[in-house]
């Protein structure tokens, strides 16, 4: 389902839609009501990585981790992932396991997040180049 099938189906423009989508003020309140009547009859699910092209922004947090198993770790990861959510972010969690060169050479944009963390030697650091 797309934004276009969504303004057809409300009867308004795709700019109306866009609009109702990223909550702007300036939508009638009619109009909004069909818009979002008509995303929950169609089960409308905006593309995620279209936004995230045109946006430039995943809305991504990269944890790299030296080993999950770790309880401490497990325990400070769980804590990313709530104080992330509570925020709009969600986190992409790597185990790199002795080898976390291979994510730390790559820059941040390369893997398309907004930032990252490290656990390495027992202690969390903010990612290089996040």
């Amino acid at each position: 389902m797309s934004i276009q099938k969504i303004a057809r189906m409300a009867g308004v423009s795709v700019a109306t839609v866009s609009r109702v989508l990223n909550n702007s003020d300036s939508v009638k309140p009619a109009n909004r009501q069909k818009v979002l009547e008509a995303i929950e009859e169609s089960n409308y699910q905006p593309n995620l990585l279209a936004r995230q092209l045109r946006t430039a922004r995943s809305s991504m947090i990269l944890v790299l981790v030296s080993d999950i198993s770790n309880p401490f770790c497990a325990e400070v990861v769980k804590g990313i992932e709530e104080q992330a959510e509570k925020n709009g972010y969600r986190i992409l969690l790597c185990n790199s396991g002795a080898d976390i060169a291979r994510f730390a050479i790559q820059p941040a944009t390369a893997l398309r997040q907004d930032g990252g963390w490290h656990y390495h030697h027992g202690c969390f650091q903010q990612a290089a180049g996040a």
